[in-house]
């Protein structure tokens, strides 16, 4: 089984709970309402919080996945560009495309954005994906309007087949051999 599938299996399960139990499992308070999943496939691990969800699709408010034995022998700005590449290439189907706009060998990161911003009213919603040292990636939706002097942190929806997809997806990073 795949991470993508343990991670939807343990929410589907969560979920059962609650409607049996007639209780919830979801955090009620502070930055993290909702549910906190975190699951681990041989060296990966991966965590989502998940503020809320129906029957259909997942709110989610990051998500975020490390693998904890990671080493390469590539330099470090090789490695983040084959990584940024293949997500890039394998993560097409979110609301907008993602691709490389900063890579810093000096701390060993890559931000990955959204190519074309979804823009309406003032505002500016974008996905970023940070990758650090080739061993961690972090994906979040941000907003940025033009009132304000700060980007926050906004859910975004994925619908309940995309979800574990993703979670595949973005492992594939330390699972594509190199070249």
């Amino acid at each position: 089984m795949s991470l993508g599938q343990k991670l939807s299996e343990k929410l589907h399960l969560m979920q059962r709970l609650e409607d049996q139990m007639h209780f919830s499992v979801r955090h009620a308070e502070g930055d993290e309402k909702g549910y906190r999943l975190s699951e681990q496939e041989g060296p990966v691990a991966a965590t989502v919080v998940i503020p809320d969800m129906d029957k259909y699709s997942l709110v989610v408010s990051s998500i975020e996945l490390e693998h904890r034995d990671f080493k390469s022998t590539a330099p470090v700005a090789e490695l983040l560009s084959r990584q940024a590449e293949i997500i890039s290439k394998n993560v097409t189907y979110l609301k907008e495309k993602l691709v490389l706009i900063e890579l810093d060998e000096l701390n060993g990161a890559a931000q990955i954005r959204s190519a074309a911003p979804w823009c309406e009213n003032g505002s500016v919603q974008y996905f970023e994906l940070l990758l650090q040292e080739g061993r961690r990636a972090i994906l979040k939706r941000y907003e940025k309007r033009q009132t304000e002097n700060e980007r926050q942190d906004v859910p975004f929806l994925l619908t309940e087949d995309i979800f574990p997809r993703l979670m595949d997806d973005l492992s594939k990073i330390w699972h594509t051999p190199s070249r």
